[in-house]
Protein backbone atom coordinates (compact mmCIF):
# COMPACT_ATOMS: atom_id res chain seq x y z
CA UNK A 1 0.00 0.00 0.00
CA UNK A 2 1.19 3.48 -1.02
CA UNK A 3 0.94 6.15 1.72
CA UNK A 4 -0.37 9.44 0.29
CA UNK A 5 2.21 12.36 0.74
CA UNK A 6 0.10 14.89 3.19
CA UNK A 7 -0.45 18.47 1.51
CA UNK A 8 1.51 21.33 2.90
CA UNK A 9 -0.36 23.94 5.03
CA UNK A 10 -1.14 26.94 3.40
CA UNK A 11 1.66 29.14 5.55
CA UNK A 12 4.29 27.14 4.16
CA UNK A 13 3.10 27.07 0.45
CA UNK A 14 5.70 28.75 -1.45
CA UNK A 15 5.20 30.40 -4.92
CA UNK A 16 6.41 27.09 -6.42
CA UNK A 17 3.53 24.89 -4.77
CA UNK A 18 0.63 27.47 -6.06
CA UNK A 19 -0.94 26.03 -9.79
CA UNK A 20 -0.51 27.93 -12.73
CA UNK A 21 -3.45 29.74 -13.82
CA UNK A 22 -3.68 28.94 -17.78
CA UNK A 23 -6.31 31.47 -19.25
CA UNK A 24 -9.33 29.22 -21.59
CA UNK A 25 -11.51 30.21 -24.29
CA UNK A 26 -15.18 29.62 -23.99
CA UNK A 27 -15.03 26.83 -26.12
CA UNK A 28 -12.28 25.28 -24.29
CA UNK A 29 -14.23 25.09 -21.32
CA UNK A 30 -17.12 23.59 -23.05
CA UNK A 31 -14.79 20.89 -24.01
CA UNK A 32 -14.23 19.64 -20.37
CA UNK A 33 -17.43 19.53 -19.62
CA UNK A 34 -18.98 18.58 -23.07
CA UNK A 35 -18.74 14.71 -22.23
CA UNK A 36 -20.51 14.89 -19.30
CA UNK A 37 -23.82 13.37 -19.50
CA UNK A 38 -27.34 13.40 -17.90
CA UNK A 39 -28.85 10.11 -17.09
CA UNK A 40 -32.82 10.61 -17.12
CA UNK A 41 -33.61 7.25 -15.35
CA UNK A 42 -32.49 9.24 -12.18
CA UNK A 43 -34.65 10.32 -9.81
CA UNK A 44 -33.41 13.38 -7.77
CA UNK A 45 -35.38 14.23 -4.54
CA UNK A 46 -37.13 17.12 -3.93
CA UNK A 47 -34.88 18.91 -2.05
CA UNK A 48 -33.72 19.44 -5.82
CA UNK A 49 -36.44 21.13 -7.00
CA UNK A 50 -35.66 24.82 -6.56
CA UNK A 51 -38.42 26.14 -8.87
CA UNK A 52 -41.18 24.57 -6.36
CA UNK A 53 -43.12 26.11 -3.81
CA UNK A 54 -43.21 23.70 -0.96
CA UNK A 55 -46.48 22.95 0.87
CA UNK A 56 -47.87 22.07 3.80
CA UNK A 57 -47.76 18.33 3.24
CA UNK A 58 -44.05 18.48 2.22
CA UNK A 59 -43.45 20.17 5.51
CA UNK A 60 -45.42 17.56 7.28
CA UNK A 61 -43.58 14.80 5.84
CA UNK A 62 -40.26 16.28 6.17
CA UNK A 63 -40.51 17.45 10.08
CA UNK A 64 -43.64 15.12 11.19
CA UNK A 65 -45.09 15.30 14.61
CA UNK A 66 -46.14 19.31 14.63
CA UNK A 67 -49.89 20.83 14.25
CA UNK A 68 -51.06 20.79 10.70
CA UNK A 69 -51.57 24.81 11.71
CA UNK A 70 -47.75 24.33 11.59
CA UNK A 71 -47.01 23.42 7.95
CA UNK A 72 -49.66 25.79 6.81
CA UNK A 73 -47.94 28.63 8.22
CA UNK A 74 -44.89 27.30 6.87
CA UNK A 75 -46.67 26.92 3.34
CA UNK A 76 -47.82 30.63 3.94
CA UNK A 77 -44.18 31.86 4.53
CA UNK A 78 -42.75 29.86 1.90
CA UNK A 79 -45.12 31.25 -0.76
CA UNK A 80 -43.81 34.79 0.87
CA UNK A 81 -40.36 34.66 0.59
CA UNK A 82 -40.52 33.26 -3.08
CA UNK A 83 -42.46 36.40 -3.69
CA UNK A 84 -39.47 38.64 -2.05
CA UNK A 85 -36.95 36.52 -4.01
CA UNK A 86 -37.73 35.23 -7.10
Amino acid sequence: MVKAKMPKLLTEMTEKDKGEFIEMTDDEIGDIVKGLQINEDIKLGSEFNFDKIYDAQYYAEKFPGFDDFVYQILEHETIELNKENP
